[in-house]
């Protein structure tokens, strides 16, 4: 008999299980009882369980990418702010006449020289600096800046600061559903093993041919079947 091929993957798990209790019942119904009820019984419950978990495991990776993507917006968006914030300073300071060191207030040196932070935590570390030197600059007599406003640059550091804050959640939630996914798979490739042994008793009589293709109506494959993708 060519070699058995185990379930490889969830969705091969869940066929397999929901066809072992389908052609299980309707063996069991025409009087040929290949599997005890209590097994049947826990192949349903774990078909439930493993499509649930992997399920959840689906949506919460689709839940991750959207908030990864909302934050990555969320950064660039900050990042903007940051350099239209420098450059308007460096403007003013041109325009109004004001001396170099009012630069220093906003993170800058006293040549204006633009930073270039290639971390994020770094643009957040700025951007509260950026804020707090505007305090400083309106409290030494400066006029507060605009376009943008030191409040339009708090509001999307806040902004920035909760997308990484969602991203953190999602990475939880997907980490817990992948542990759970693995625990409900370790459990089903269980049960699916327990299925073929019960099986391989109950059809010991039969001929190999015979044993073949009854193992296939409960959703096992062979070698010589087509791979599983």
């Amino acid at each position: 008999m060519p070699a058995y091929h185990k379930p490889r993957n969830d969705l091969a798990r869940i066929a397999f299980l929901q066809t072992a209790v389908s052609t299980a019942q309707i063996d069991t119904n025409a009087g040929r009882a290949y599997l005890s009820p209590d097994l049947i019984d826990q192949a349903a419950a774990m078909t439930q369980a493993l499509s649930a978990a992997q399920q959840s495991a689906t949506s919460c990776l689709s839940q991750r990418s959207q908030e990864v993507e909302r934050r990555n917006e969320a950064q660039q968006r900050l990042i903007y702010y940051v350099r239209d914030f420098w450059e308007v300073a460096r403007r003013r300071m041109r325009r109004l006449g004001q001396p170099d060191a009012v630069l220093t207030f906003y993170g800058l040196t006293l040549d204006g020289t633009i930073p270039n932070p290639s971390r994020t935590d770094d643009w957040l570390s700025i951007a509260a600096r950026v804020i707090w030197g505007e305090d400083q600059a309106v409290a030494a007599g400066y006029p507060p800046m605009c376009n943008p406003s030191a409040a339009e640059l708090t509001a999307i550091l806040h902004t920035t600061q909760t997308a990484i804050d969602r991203v953190t959640t999602a990475e939880r939630a997907y980490d817990q559903a992948q542990e759970a996914l693995a625990a409900q798979r370790a459990q089903a490739d269980q049960l699916i093993a327990e299925i073929m042994t019960e099986l391989r008793f109950a059809l010991r009589r039969h001929d190999a041919p015979s044993q073949r293709r009854i193992l296939r109506t409960y959703g096992a494959t062979f070698a010589d079947d087509a791979p599983q993708t």
